[in-house]
């Protein structure tokens, strides 16, 4: 198998996709002294962090490049499971939620803007909905995968079997990381007009009659 582009995004895919701790993450709170409210709470966090950093992450990366957002979401998740293994505090895993909404927004198209970029320059573009596909497959092949085997391993309700299993997403995280490293990304040739920061921060906040058009 060629270890270009394509194939290297698809077993990032797959590694990010590991989620072991899934079948047991509420159990693993509930063992953290979290109530219900709690635990429910933090996905509400979750998503607010996400929606609060879409545009400032997006200028970001559109200044540094999609490489670098995609190696930040990667980083930005072995950052917050490791803190999840050692956190008690409910102030702590809101905390969390909001550096992996960071994460999920840094990462937010990057890696369909890298794919696009990638068969563009080998001119496949039209093959992009196929590809596109194909790499979601590794995704969920990953995650039937780890959350059988999370199913598996939890069986006895050990909370230590909680925090292993967050351990198993966390490397592969790493792995993750690791393969986006070696991710190229290649440059435009149309040199784009320079807009100031705070000019698209403003236009992409203010609404325009119709907000949701691309």
């Amino acid at each position: 198998m060629k270890f270009d582009n394509i194939t290297k995004l698809k077993w990032i895919y797959f590694f990010k996709s590991l989620f072991f701790f899934s079948p047991i993450l509420a159990l693993f709170y509930f063992s953290r002294g979290l109530d219900t409210f709690q635990i429910v709470s933090l996905e509400a966090v979750l998503i607010i962090a996400v929606l609060f950093s879409e545009v400032p992450t997006g200028i970001i990366a559109d200044k540094i490049g999609r490489k670098f957002s995609l190696s930040f979401l990667m980083l930005l998740l072995i950052i917050g499971n490791i803190w999840t293994i050692f956190a008690y505090s409910y102030y702590e895993f809101i905390i969390i939620q909001v550096l992996f909404g960071i994460g999920i927004a840094f990462g937010s198209g990057a890696i369909e803007a890298l794919v696009y970029d990638a068969l563009k320059y080998q001119k496949r573009e039209k093959e992009m909905s196929k590809i596109w596909g194909s790499i979601n497959s590794y995704s969920l092949i990953g995650i039937v995968i780890a959350i059988a085997t999370g199913g598996y391993l939890a069986r006895s309700h050990d909370p230590n079997t909680f925090v292993l299993l967050i351990w198993l997403f966390t490397f592969g995280a790493i792995i993750a990381f690791i393969i986006s490293l070696f991710v190229t990304e290649r440059k435009h040739q149309k040199k784009i007009k320079e807009v100031s920061p705070l000019i698209l921060f403003k236009e992409s906040t203010v609404p325009h009659g119709r907000p949701f058009e691309i």
